[in-house]
């Protein structure tokens, strides 16, 4: 079993009766397991509670994983300016 299936076991036995709290606290037991956002992602998707769209929107909007969600969008507009570069620097080549 891969870590986001056993997140999303904990997930199965948890989220349902959870207030949003609790639901918090069990976003911090899966970082606390070692589940990266994306096994988090995964965590909750695998789960049956959410698509896969709603999963990624939960985990952006959560306080416990709002350092890599911050991360990543820096990481993200870096290589959106190196592809621009990287694009610009080949139309201009005599």
């Amino acid at each position: 079993m891969n870590k986001s299936e056993l997140g999303a076991e904990l997930v199965k036995s948890k989220w349902q009766q959870a207030n949003d709290v609790e639901r918090e606290e069990v976003l911090l037991e899966l970082k606390r397991r070692g589940l990266s956002i994306s096994d988090a992602i995964l965590a909750l998707r695998n789960s049956g509670f959410y698509s896969l769209g709603e999963a990624k929107e939960y985990i952006s909007t959560s306080p416990a994983w709002q350092a890599e969600v911050e991360n990543g969008k820096a990481l993200h507009e870096i290589a959106w300016q190196v592809l621009d570069d990287f694009v610009a620097s080949q139309r201009y080549k005599p």
